[in-house]
């Protein structure tokens, strides 16, 4: 494999696939080294509890994508009943040949150091990987039923996992690329009493049970980059929008020295020591039901056990008309922690 390897650049991306898959299948087979059967009986007893919970480590990977600087991150859900199928739609720059081969065998990643080596010129940023294209995305496999299949149209490539022939072999197919710039990721084979149990999981997860609990709940707040999330069944559609309005540094920089930074506060290409934000978070659960909260973000920049990142706090700006209107909030360790609620709604994002 290590020598075809050298020649990649000089095949085409079905000749990849097929290699892949090809490999995969001899070390599956065999039970061998990171391609291990036993890995696969691993992933289905992680999550064999909750199978919904592969939506929350798409929801990662989404967000742990490379994006174009003019783009803004957004994700489309569409979750289909009458094919027992959910659709994730998102404007990344696409897959490349080391996420197919991080998907395609167990205990592997294409999170490298885990830290992105680009480093904005302006804004809050964190270089931090909570899932990429992983061990996370291979929880679909999870799901109840044999029937489960995986499809993937990215960047010229198209192929699926079908669970039956063994989680880790890419199946090349001919499916045109025309929904447009990014990655579109298809899972069918759901058994019909757990589709509208995942959609109704799907709703609360993302949006909340309802907007009081947004501050202690939603995942989308310190998300890395994704900052719109639309979830659909054809029919009822919810949607959620953090639009950053306004934005102003503090005038004293900060200080880096050698330290390695995972995260922190840019403006102009220098380091400052905090920002201040005003947010809109959007929700939308219908054309005649949206409503905006507005929020603040303050962020800061520190040196922590010798390494320089960023901790942010988010609380709504309470009115006459929304005082009282919010119940809790949470820590956040880019996503929130189930086991940490606080009594006042502020949710507070760190290194715990």
């Amino acid at each position: 494999f290590d020598v075809i390897q050298r020649d990649f650049d000089k095949l085409s991306k079905k000749q990849l696939i097929d290699i892949i898959a090809w490999f995969r299948f001899q070390s599956y087979a065999e039970a061998a080294g990171n391609a291990s059967a036993s890995h696969e009986r691993e992933i289905e007893e992680d999550y064999k509890e909750e199978p919904w919970r592969f939506a929350y480590e798409f929801l990662q990977n989404v967000d742990d994508c490379s994006y174009a600087e003019d783009v803004q991150p957004h994700l489309v859900i569409e979750v289909n009943k009458s094919y027992n199928s959910i659709s994730f739609q998102y404007n990344e720059r696409g897959f490349e040949i080391d996420d197919i081969l991080a998907l395609s065998s167990f205990g592997n990643s294409s999170k490298a150091t885990d830290l992105d080596k680009f480093i904005p010129d302006n804004g809050l940023f964190d270089r931090e990987k909570t899932g990429r294209k992983g061990r996370g995305f291979k929880s679909v496999f999870a799901i109840p039923g044999k029937d489960v299949v995986v499809h993937v149209v990215s960047n010229g490539f198209s192929f699926k996992y079908i669970k039956r022939l063994g989680v880790i072999i890419p199946v090349w197919e001919d499916v045109p690329d025309n929904f447009g710039n990014g990655t579109k990721v298809t899972v069918e084979g759901f058994q019909k009493n757990s589709i509208d149990k995942i959609y109704d999981k799907l709703v609360n997860i993302l949006f909340s049970s309802n907007k009081e609990t947004i501050f202690s709940k939603s995942p989308l707040l310190f998300l890395r980059h994704l900052r719109s999330i639309k979830l659909t069944d054809g029919i009822k559609a919810f949607s959620i929008d953090i639009r950053e309005c306004k934005t102003q540094y503090s005038e004293t920089k900060f200080n880096p020295r050698d330290f390695l930074t995972v995260s922190g506060i840019r403006n102009k290409g220098n380091y400052h020591e905090s920002m201040v934000s005003e947010l809109e978070i959007v929700l939308n659960k219908s054309s005649r039901d949206k409503e905006t909260i507005r929020a603040i973000k303050m962020s800061f920049m520190k040196t922590i056990c010798g390494k320089n990142r960023a901790i942010s706090l988010l609380t709504p700006i309470v009115t006459t008309g929304t005082a009282g209107m919010f119940r809790g909030g949470s820590l956040y360790r880019t996503l929130p922690l189930s086991d940490n609620k606080l009594a006042v709604p502020v949710a507070i994002n760190a290194p715990y």
